[in-house]
């Protein structure tokens, strides 16, 4: 690992500088704005949802191994009432 650099280095500027001179930017849109808030909740929620029932079910299947075998048979019956 180098020598630290100060946290106001100029080269970082000159770098700023340089990307907006040959137009290399992103405009920031507002997602209230945009009208694109709710997806992006919705989308946080769903990913969640389904993290928190990954993990429940390996907690599950993990727990108790007779459980776990049932879970996985090609019982309809038995496959059908945990899931």
């Amino acid at each position: 690992m180098g020598p630290r650099r100060p946290v106001d280095d100029p080269r970082d500027a000159q770098v700023i500088l340089h990307m907006l001179r040959i137009g290399a930017v992103r405009i920031f849109q507002d997602p209230m704005v945009a009208g694109t808030n709710d997806i992006q909740d919705l989308s946080k929620t769903h990913d969640l949802v389904s993290r928190s029932r990954t993990e429940l079910w390996h907690r599950v299947v993990t727990h108790d191994p007779l459980l776990g075998r049932l879970l996985h048979s090609n019982n309809r019956e038995g496959a059908t009432l945990f899931s």
